[in-house]
């Protein structure tokens, strides 16, 4: 993404690590004024090209998929869930293992709902 657009005053210190700005009522800064589209879709981060899933580390550091709630993912089914996750393990796994060296945030996997996310199981990467 750093390669199409300058991220200077983009990009914010979060917890160690560097993330997007948001406008004041919450949307990504790359959100169009009408709020309808991404203005950088065909360069986007792999955070949103992969929402609504995520991942998260549990406590023992193993890499979980994590569904956030969201309109869109109330239109999921288990069946397309699995399937998507098959897609990104197959699709993205040279990236995934970069992320994981990387890490993420450790949280429970009890903390189902509590914070608008579901674990759905964990991360399938060949060595």
């Amino acid at each position: 993404m750093e390669q199409h657009y300058d991220l200077t005053d983009k990009l914010i210190e979060f917890d160690g690590a560097s993330a997007l700005r948001v406008h004041e009522d919450g949307y990504c800064i790359f959100i169009s004024d009408d709020r309808r589209s991404c203005t950088i879709y065909p360069h986007r981060p792999f955070d949103c090209r992969i929402f609504p899933v995520d991942w998260y580390l549990d406590a023992r550091g193993q890499p979980w998929w994590v569904l956030w709630e969201c309109p869109l993912s109330a239109l999921l089914t288990p069946a397309s869930i699995e399937q998507l996750l098959c897609e990104l393990e197959e699709k993205e796994q040279a990236y995934l293992h970069e992320m994981l060296l990387y890490g993420n945030d450790s949280v429970s996997t009890q903390l189902k709902n509590e914070e608008g996310m579901h674990f759905i199981r964990p991360i399938r990467l060949q060595p």
